[in-house]
């Protein structure tokens, strides 16, 4: 099971080697969106770039709202009171760069570095298995703030012939990588 709903498993998770292990639990046709998500054979490293990580962290500015005067204000409160916005110089917001929501996957120090799932999830995996990455399921978790990515190692045939799931790695956007 999944703390995930259908519609979000269906267009964040990517699914190979369906030929061989058939259709994840939560496969649904309706839930799917453009494309499908379920593969028959390995994932291209393409889809997975192109279908899950398009997208980069990014840094952004943080402030709060603090009582103000006339003069100083810039919005009026929710009662009704002057506001005004103030900078925390301490903090930053890390956001997907294609949301413009203002959905925020975490607020850090300004010391935090950031990982990107391309760089630091898919092309070490990718340079550690010398790219004979064969994908068998990638997904994005947690609204975002994690990925993993499942490899059944190249030799096991290029059709995911009863490949078990050799290696799993991981990735917590708000921390560093992890590789197991």
């Amino acid at each position: 099971m999944s703390k995930e709903s259908l519609t979000w498993l269906n267009t964040n998770t990517l699914i190979g080697c369906t030929s061989k292990r058939g259709h994840a639990w939560h496969w649904r046709a309706q839930e799917q969106g453009a494309a499908s998500n379920h593969y028959p054979g390995p994932i291209p490293m393409i889809d997975v770039q192109d279908r899950l990580f398009h997208w980069t962290a990014e840094s952004r500015r943080l402030a709060v709202e603090v009582p103000a005067d006339r003069q100083s204000m810039t919005h009026q409160g929710e009662d009704g009171t002057p506001v005004r916005w103030a900078p925390v110089t301490d903090r930053q917001a890390i956001c997907r760069s294609d949301d413009s929501t203002g959905s925020v996957l975490g607020i850090f120090g300004p010391s935090y570095t950031r990982h990107q799932y391309r760089e630091w999830l898919l092309t070490t995996v990718a340079d550690l298995l010398d790219d004979d990455l064969v994908i068998s399921s990638a997904g994005l978790l947690r609204g975002c703030r994690g990925s993993r990515l499942r490899d059944g190692f190249a030799d096991a045939s290029a059709d995911c012939a009863g490949a078990p799931a050799n290696l799993d790695a991981t990735q917590d956007a708000l921390s560093a990588r992890e590789v197991r």
